[in-house]
C-alpha cells in the first residue's frame, strides 16, 4: 500500500480504501506475500484487465482526436513540448508537498 500510495500521490488510508472497493467489485485481488506477512500484492483480474484495456483504448482515441487537430507539420514539436512539460511536473512533484 505504501508503494501504491506514493506512486499515486495519495495517503495510504486513501489507497487502502480504493483497493478495498476494487476488491469488492472484483477488479483486483489482494494476495499476501508468502515470505513477508507485511507485504501485500495487488493484481488485476479478468474484469480489471478488461476495464484497463477499455481505458487505454479510450485514452488512445482521445489522444488521436486531439493530435488530429494539430497541423501535421507541428505535431512532433507539440509532442516534444508535452514530454518536457511532463518531466517538469514529475520533477516538481518530488520537490513539492507530496
Amino acid at each position: 500500500m505504501n508503494e501504491l500510495s506514493r506512486h499515486n500521490g495519495v495517503a495510504v488510508c486513501t489507497m487502502t480504501r480504493i483497493i478495498n472497493i476494487l476488491v469488492r467489485d472484483k477488479i483486483v485481488i489482494r494476495e499476501p506475500s508468502k515470505s513477508d506477512r507485511r507485504r501485500v500484492y495487488i493484481s488485476l483480474i479478468t474484469k480489471g484487465k478488461r476495464i484497463c484495456g477499455s481505458l487505454e483504448d479510450c485514452c488512445k482515441n482521445y489522444t488521436d482526436i486531439v493530435l488530429s487537430q494539430v497541423p501535421e507539420e507541428k505535431r512532433a514539436k507539440v509532442i516534444d513540448s508535452v514530454k518536457h512539460l511532463i518531466n517538469a511536473i514529475e520533477k516538481a512533484k518530488t520537490e513539492c508537498c507530496l
